[in-house]
């Protein structure tokens, strides 16, 4: 089970709209992923989100794969969103 973030060091700035990959091995290698962003559910299955940062906090996103034979190992990463700075 693989998640990642294009986050550098899993921070951001509000504003920013950051890539979230998730990926696992299994078989039947049919695998929907379920991703939730502070235990609320992302509507999308497809293993690939951006998730535009309106902000600022701290997130936890956890993806869960699942086939037909059922749910597996979960990965979580916690990504750190500060307010932007005005120049």
């Amino acid at each position: 089970m693989q998640l990642e973030t294009s986050a550098t060091d899993n921070k951001a700035c509000r504003g920013d709209v950051i890539s979230i990959n998730c990926s696992a091995d299994a078989v039947p290698s049919e695998i929907s992923y379920q991703l939730l962003e502070n235990e609320v559910g992302i509507l999308d299955t497809s293993g690939r989100w951006d998730r535009p940062l309106t902000t600022a906090g701290m997130f936890t996103y956890k993806c869960v794969p699942n086939n037909t034979l059922g749910t597996g190992e979960n990965a979580t990463i916690t990504v750190s969103v500060n307010g932007k700075v005005d120049a």
